[in-house]
């Protein structure tokens, strides 16, 4: 992809790249609104893939990019299967809340899901 040696992209950049998405109502859809303001309008996205996982293969199948947790793609980008980029002057994160019993154990699968989401819930594109 041509995007493969870069680190980071520009906004024109993405804009001209088809924009992979999963579920709708998700939130990725109002954070890329919110961040990039009118230029959003100008996305050609295509959505409705289902699930991260779907999304990843897709990128991978070299139909588009997406915009996903930086904690979703961590293996991929591992195997070098996905690169991470950052969008260049704009900061793609948002809160996670996450509701659990109050005895739940450190060593619970959620509690898991929550420590691997990083500190800063950060979003990559791939």
């Amino acid at each position: 992809h041509r995007w493969g040696g870069l680190d980071a992209l520009t906004v024109e950049e993405l804009l001209t790249e088809p924009l992979l998405g999963g579920e709708p109502g998700t939130g990725t859809g109002r954070l890329l609104r919110q961040q990039l303001g009118p230029l959003a309008d100008q996305l050609m996205t295509i959505g409705g893939l289902g699930s991260t996982e779907a999304v990843k293969r897709a990128v991978r199948a070299g139909r588009g990019a997406s915009v996903v947790m930086r904690s979703a793609v961590t293996d991929e980008i591992a195997a070098h299967q996905l690169v991470a980029l950052s969008l260049r002057g704009i900061a793609l994160s948002k809160e996670i809340k996450m509701v659990v019993p109050e005895a739940l154990p450190s060593t619970a699968p959620a509690m898991g899901f929550f420590a691997d989401a990083g500190p800063e819930r950060s979003y990559t594109v791939i």
